[in-house]
This record gives structure tokens, C-alpha cells and sequence, in this order.
């Protein structure tokens, strides 16, 4: 497998607890350092996921920061329940973090906004990217027949929720059976669960073994074609005591993923400099990135769905989480 994903980032809860117990002694505003050169010093925290962390990889080694004036030290997050209180306590100037985590912190008031995003839920209706698959001897025909689910965790997922319950199942009805992420489609395979929501390359791995089966992919009202994966994050203090940095460093991430959204062949061949994974992924296990600014009705979209599902209480809309709306 050429992606980890870190657990802790898609479990929402668990991530602004941690966020809540560490931050109750204040958070940092501290002007970055600057080098004997100087270019301004930051730390940013991105993902193990390489699909979602080489543009940034990619972009350090063009040139891309230097050119704005700043020097970037990116520290992969292991552990990414601790995205947020790093983020707010100086340790990482900016983070990537899971976006139901962001939503959730910023609702309960911890003074982070979001600045960016790395990837997006796929905007083609004949992407191939994510897919529903079940077992092929269970004999199902369509989500109504599914009993038991596999995810990496057995909390509420608002976009899979989302995915069962328009395919005409019952979320909430399913036996959700937690799986380490890269095994979810043997436990399909093997006919522990009856299916699983799974994104590529898991996808065609869980295929080969000729056991699963495609019950439909997820594209269009299945999923919120657009919005964020993965977001940018900083904290307010931080940003409004360096405004000029964060601009810079806004600025130098739209470049990042609007020339890997451009270069999917240069961004697969680059995967093995990271160091994140020595393989280099099909083009299709990249997924498809964000390209601009974060889009506040996509957004509002996807926490609509957060909402409907007890994720997150819906107080606050989203162009009160994006920096700078």
C-alpha cells in the first residue's frame, strides 16, 4: 500500500478532546523565526497519506515557498489527534487535519480556521476513485440488503451515512465493524461484513482478490463532489499576528495543488522522494485535488451533512470557518 491514513484524523471526537485538554493553557502567536537568508522559518504538519502530502513535497523541492520568502520544515503527523492543539500551541505554525475535526474544533471555539484544502470528493461523474464493493457470495443486489459495514472506525461517518442512505439503506441499522484502514476490503473479501465503502489503490487491491464486488461507485449525489478531504489549518492568533506570512503561505498552497491537479503523471513519478511510500501510485490513487480557494457553499454542503447526522450542531456556517471569507 503506497497511502496510510491516520485514524485519529478521521475521528472527529477524539481529536478535539485531546484539542480541548491540551490547549486550556493558551495558544501561541510567536512571530516565525527568519533565517540568515531571510526566508521566514515554518513549521507545517502534513499528512502520511502520500497521495495527499507530495504536491506539498513536490512544491518545496520547485521552489515554490522560497519564492515567497518562507522556508517550510514539513513534519508528518503520525498521530493526528494532535493536529489541532500543535496548531494552536506554536509547535506547527500550519496543519493539515481532517476535516470533520476542523469543523468540529472551530464550532466549540478553539480559534483555528480553515485555510485550504489538499484534495476534494471527486467532481466526475465517471470517477472510479471511491466505490461501494461487497461481497460477491452474499448474493446483494442493492444496499437494502446490507447488514453489516467495515470502517476504520465504528463512530458515525457523515459522508458514508450519506452514501448508504441515498443508495436506500439504513445507516444507522448497519453493524459497523471497525477495521485498520488498509484491511477493510479483505474483511469484505473474506466475508466478515457484508461491504465497505473503499477508495483507491485499497479499491482494486480489494478487487484482484476476486471475492468483492462493485455494488455502485460514489460520485455525484452519492458523495459532495467538490468539497474538502483534507484541510489547511491555523490558528487565529497566529494569523492575526503574521498576516503577511499567512498570505504567503496560503498563496504557496493553491500553487502547490493547482500544479498537481495540472501534473497527476510528475506527482505519481515524485511519491518515492517523499519518503512517505517508495512505490509510484496509478495516477487514479491520487484522488483529485483542490484547486483555488476553499469553495464556502461546497463547504456549507458538506457540513449540512455533518449536521444531519450529529457530527457537528451547525452553528456556525461555513464562511465563518475559511480564513479570510
Amino acid at each position: 500500500m503506497f497511502i496510510r491514513r491516520i485514524r485519529a484524523v478521521l475521528a472527529p471526537a477524539t481529536t478535539v478532546a485531546l484539542a480541548l485538554a491540551l490547549t486550556a493553557c493558551g495558544s501561541d502567536s510567536g512571530k516565525p523565526e527568519t533565517g540568515a537568508d531571510g526566508l521566514t522559518e515554518l513549521t507545517v504538519a502534513v499528512s502520511p497519506g502520500a497521495a495527499t502530502s507530495t504536491p506539498m513535497y513536490l512544491a518545496v523541492e520547485n521552489g515554490v515557498f522560497e519564492d515567497l520568502g518562507l522556508r517550510l520544515d514539513l513534519k508528518v503527523l503520525e498521530d493526528g489527534s494532535v493536529a489541532i492543539p500543535n496548531t494552536l500551541n506554536g509547535q506547527t505554525q500550519f496543519s493539515m487535519s481532517g476535516f470533520g475535526a476542523a469543523a468540529q474544533a472551530i464550532e466549540k471555539g478553539l480559534g483555528i480556521k480553515m485555510i485550504g484544502a489538499a484534495n476534494v470528493i471527486p467532481t466526475d461523474p465517471e470517477s472510479k476513485y471511491q466505490a461501494v464493493i461487497v461481497n460477491k457470495a452474499a448474493g446483494i443486489k442493492n444496499m437494502k440488503d446490507v447488514r453489516t459495514w467495515a470502517a476504520d472506525s465504528t463512530e458515525v461517518d457523515p459522508a458514508q451515512a450519506h452514501a448508504v442512505d441515498s443508495l436506500g439503506g439504513n445507516y444507522t441499522a448497519l453493524k459497523r465493524v471497525a477495521v485498520p484502514f488498509p484491511a477493510i476490503g479483505d474483511t469484505v473479501a473474506d466475508g466478515t461484513v457484508d461491504a465497505a465503502l473503499v477508495n483507491e489503490p485499497w479499491l482494486s487491491v480489494a478487487l484482484k482478490t476476486g471475492k468483492t464486488e462493485i455494488l455502485t461507485y460514489v460520485t455525484g449525489e452519492l458523495a459532495v463532489p467538490g468539497s474538502p478531504g483534507a484541510v489547511f489549518i491555523g490558528s487565529d492568533k497566529f494569523m492575526t499576528a503574521n498576516p503577511d506570512v499567512t498570505e504567503k503561505f496560503i498563496r504557496g498552497v493553491r500553487t502547490a495543488y493547482d500544479y498537481a491537479a495540472d501534473h497527476m503523471d510528475e506527482v505519481a513519478r515524485f511519491v518515492p522522494s517523499t519518503k512517505l511510500n517508495d512505490q509510484v501510485p496509478p495516477v487514479v490513487a491520487l484522488g483529485e485535488y483542490q484547486r483555488g480557494p476553499l469553495d464556502a457553499a461546497k463547504v456549507q454542503r458538506l457540513l449540512d451533512i455533518f449536521e444531519r447526522y450529529g457530527a457537528i450542531k451547525g452553528s456556525v456556517p461555513a464562511d465563518k470557518m475559511i480564513h479570510g471569507s
